[in-house]
């Protein structure tokens, strides 16, 4: 039995953001998130824009296994997949679950919702557990930018990186790549970007007038999903024109270090010099952690249950995590210094030492 991508504590910008007490913003974010297929099969029908096409059933109809969805489970209960719930309720929750067979998700999980399934529509789009490369990229009026990782999409999204994560930024005419630029990683990453060039202006003005697109140098604007598969098939998951309007370019810092003690390095999300103490915080002990407004916050990594330290932090330093995950993206809203991906912060760090995060030059340094 395939594990399942657990996300309990990991939830959608949208609602990283209702947890904020942006309610307004939240709710565009999730009707955004909860119209992205309708907008990718538009691209995909006026300009042949590759996306996974999701199977499409009330949820009402697969409690009561009509003879549609029990043909569809037939031809299809081995195939992996992602599973979504969407509730016509704006009130009620979205529920998410991906990495297990179409059948496996049904039994042990869908069939066990306490829902009332008149309220939802599930959204059940293939899923792959050997993808080769997944990137998150943003296409802005400044430039575009993003990451790109071996491995499965969520490593992202989440924050809960296992290989090294590739940021990249292109100003229109040049490329720049921390670490340094590798032939392989960055094809894959400019044959998803070049996806989204539209030269015909007859296209760039039917889209905008089919999904409000807009355009910056021929390129389709918003945020960016995309997956590489077994056979070298891309896929987009996720066009976002709302949440691309909320991420500033990020500055691309350099690994070098000028202090005579050997720094912690990792990927500047939001700038700033903030000298203060370090508090550790994990799972066991975050809710009863001491900790004070301005201390600085060490961890493995950020989820919603760290927003409440994440708000009081001088600053943020994970050893996980990457450039746009979801708690990045949060670490910027609140304007705090953050550096992700450091990879040993929690281990070389010890919890009252006084530090300095320079996310200008992306890096930490322990002081006398």
């Amino acid at each position: 039995m395939k594990t399942p991508i657990v996300t309990k504590n990991l939830p959608s910008v949208g609602e990283w953001y209702q947890q904020l007490g942006k309610e307004k913003l939240s709710q565009q974010l999730r009707q955004e998130d909860e119209t992205r297929d309708q907008r990718l099969a538009l691209l995909h029908q006026e300009i042949g824009f590759p996306f996974l096409e999701p199977d499409i059933f009330p949820a009402a109809e697969m409690m009561e296994k009509s003879p549609r969805f029990v043909k569809f489970l037939r031809q299809n209960g081995d195939r992996l997949c992602a599973m979504r719930l969407i509730p016509q309720d704006k009130s009620l929750p979205k529920l998410r679950n991906r990495g297990l067979s179409v059948q496996e998700c049904y039994d042990t999980w869908f069939k066990k919702l306490k829902i009332d399934p008149s309220q939802y529509t599930v959204y059940i789009p293939p899923h792959s557990d050997k993808t080769s490369w997944s990137a998150i990229f943003v296409v802005s009026s400044d430039g575009i930018f993003g990451e790109i990782i071996r491995g499965l999409h969520a490593q992202l999204t989440r924050g809960l990186t296992e290989h090294t994560p590739y940021q990249f930024l292109y100003d229109f005419k040049q490329w720049h790549w921390r670490p340094e630029r590798i032939e392989t990683v960055a094809t894959q990453a400019q044959r998803m970007i070049e996806s989204l060039l539209i030269t015909d202006p007859l296209d760039r003005e039917k889209l905008t007038q089919l999904v409000q697109a807009q355009f910056h140098h021929q390129y389709l604007a918003g945020y960016f999903e995309a997956m590489i598969w077994p056979g070298n098939k891309l896929y987009f998951i996720d066009y976002n024109r709302i949440i691309a309007q909320h991420i500033s370019l990020p500055p691309l810092a350099s690994s070098d270090s000028k202090n005579d003690k050997p720094a912690i390095q990792g990927v500047s999300v939001y700038p700033g010099v903030v000298e203060g103490r370090v508090v550790m915080a994990g799972a066991k002990n975050i809710k009863r952690v001491d900790f004070q407004p301005g201390d600085i916050l060490v961890c493995q990594n950020t989820d919603v249950r760290y927003l409440p330290l994440m708000k009081k932090a001088g600053a943020i330093v994970t050893d996980q995590g990457g450039l746009l995950s979801h708690a990045a993206i949060v670490a910027r809203e609140l304007k705090k210094p953050c550096l992700v991906g450091t990879k040993k912060a929690t281990t070389e760090l010890e919890n009252n030492k006084i530090i300095r995060v320079d996310t200008k030059q992306g890096i930490v340094v322990e002081l006398d």
